[in-house]
């Protein structure tokens, strides 16, 4: 689990920052049919973000696509608003002009890069690589959803290699 959030002002790092809901919060792989039935109902899903992989290797999709789509374009955008001297990510909620401008960097990072490359082998669908880029970029420019550009790109050439490849 993943699960890195900024704070509510005040708590003492003790309060979550409300976000969206992810499409994919939680997935499990369940190739036996081990988990209740309740599991497997329509509404986990639209509530909670609650998925479920009943095949071999739809997990490890899911984790490629976390990994390339989700924090590989986090990285790429934070680095780019780090060297820009825009601290939070928070700045991509704004209608400025430089928020435009850096939102226009990362639609083309992800279409030129992203979405090329995770499509390449076959194996994982354009449908699917850009149904998870539309649902991260919802979360990304949400007002609440926001870390520090310093935090995120610690560490930067370790994080790049894992994330972009």
């Amino acid at each position: 689990v993943d699960r890195i959030t900024s704070q509510r002002p005040g708590s003492n790092g003790l309060v979550p920052r409300c976000e969206p809901i992810p499409n994919k919060c939680l997935v499990v792989e369940d190739l036996h049919a081990d988990l209740p039935n309740k599991f497997y109902e329509d509404d986990m899903k639209r509530k909670f973000g609650f998925v479920i992989r009943t095949k071999p290797n739809q997990l490890s999709t899911d984790i490629d696509l976390k990994l390339r789509v989700a924090n590989g374009t986090h990285t790429a955008v934070a680095h780019v608003m780090s060297i820009s001297s825009i601290l939070q990510t928070t700045a991509l909620s704004s209608s400025s002009s430089i928020s435009s401008l850096v939102l226009q960097y990362l639609d083309s990072f992800f279409e030129q890069q992203i979405l090329q490359a995770a499509t390449t082998t076959g194996r994982i669908e354009k449908d699917s690589v850009q149904d998870v880029y539309a649902d991260w970029r919802r979360r990304l420019t949400h007002s609440t959803f926001g870390l520090s550009t310093f935090f995120i790109t610690q560490n930067g050439a370790a994080k790049g290699g894992i994330r972009i490849g």
